[in-house]
């Protein structure tokens, strides 16, 4: 291959590129209420774990739990905490605001390590306005870490998260946007969460259950039915019917209901 190559001075141009205008920006002031968690990851039971919000290049975390340990409170933690940040230099078009990124955390040796997550739309939030109160927010696994096994539910977490701009914060928030904790329980755990009452549930019977257990090669095949009934933070459990497929339990149980 032949070639020729010269390298010639490029010449200055009579005038600068105009630099492209910046979208104006503002300081967004964020807000988290963490109440507890629900269904968490039983593989996770032994570890310490917190919860991260990430808005953009900010991050916010809150203190370590762990796992309620109570027979009732089964994939449950309590935090009970109140955390704020400012976020400055984000666009006033939410349209351009990143989404606001919610991780649960688990303290590895090695560093901490994102297990689940939840992803908010920044428009959303700021529609909630600064009053919005507590409300489950479900969580997904973080598929590039697989720190879940197969069967595992990723969990859920019940807090309020408001954003406004930090011009327009309101200085108190408005009455029932905080149900479980006072401007003066910050960090605190509180004693016991305010119940509306109980909810009666009548369990009767079953028919037709399908036969999992084998119980010998000459006999068979049948099943110990349970019935399991989860309402967070706690579960309720019914007597077991041996090798029974058509149980009849007439059993009643109430469980607290948080206002």
């Amino acid at each position: 291959m032949l070639l020729s190559a010269n390298v010639q001075e490029e010449k200055t141009p009579d005038s600068a590129l105009p630099r492209p205008e910046l979208p104006p920006t503002t300081t967004y002031a964020f807000q988290l209420d963490l109440y507890e968690g629900s269904e968490l990851p039983i593989s996770l039971s032994k570890e310490k774990f917190q919860v991260e919000l990430v808005v953009g290049n900010r991050l916010l975390w809150t203190s370590q739990t762990q796992h309620a340990n109570r027979p009732d409170s089964k994939g449950a933690a309590r935090w009970y905490a109140v955390a704020d940040v400012s976020v400055p230099n984000l666009p006033l078009d939410l349209a351009q605001c990143p989404d606001v990124f919610i991780y649960l955390v688990v303290d590895k040796i090695s560093g901490n390590e994102r297990i689940c997550f939840s992803r908010l739309s920044f428009a959303s939030l700021m529609a909630q306005g600064w009053g919005a109160g507590p409300r489950w927010i479900d969580l997904q696994e973080c598929e590039d870490v697989n720190g879940l096994d197969a069967d595992e539910f990723p969990g859920c977490l019940l807090l309020a998260l408001r954003v406004a701009t930090a011009t327009n914060k309101p200085a108190k928030l408005e009455p029932g946007s905080r149900p479980f904790l006072n401007d003066d329980e910050k960090g605190k755990t509180p004693g016991q969460v305010p119940q509306i009452g109980n909810m009666v549930v009548q369990l009767v019977s079953a028919r037709n259950l399908p036969a999992l257990d084998t119980r010998g090669i000459f006999r068979s095949k049948s099943s110990d039915p349970m019935v399991e009934l989860f309402v967070n933070p706690v579960t309720q459990r019914s007597s077991v019917k041996k090798r029974n497929l058509n149980p009849d339990w007439n059993e009643v149980t109430a469980t607290p209901l948080l206002t």
